[in-house]
């Protein structure tokens, strides 16, 4: 990803004109990447899908404590969006 494209997605999620720290993104060292490779497709679905559930809730919460007039359906909403790159 160029710094043009890492820009604009900061300032599309968070509003704000920043650049993204590298050194904020967390990389697999080598005994979590065999742990994961061990994993069978269910559970690597499983994960996957409670980082989601993670995100959803997280992004739920963060959205009512900035617009607290929102009811879930709007803040669920705006979530989805956000998080299918604003496709819905």
């Amino acid at each position: 990803m160029n710094r043009v494209c890492q820009k604009k997605s900061f300032r599309l999620y968070y509003g704000v004109d920043m650049e993204l720290d590298k050194r904020n993104f967390e990389i697999l060292n080598d005994e979590m990447i065999k742990v994961v490779r061990k994993k069978n497709p269910q559970e690597k679905f499983a994960i996957a899908f409670n980082m989601l559930s993670c995100a959803k809730k997280l992004s739920t919460t963060h959205l009512h404590s900035l617009y607290p007039g929102w009811d879930d359906k709007n803040a669920q909403h705006e979530v989805a969006k956000s998080l299918s790159h604003r496709a819905t």
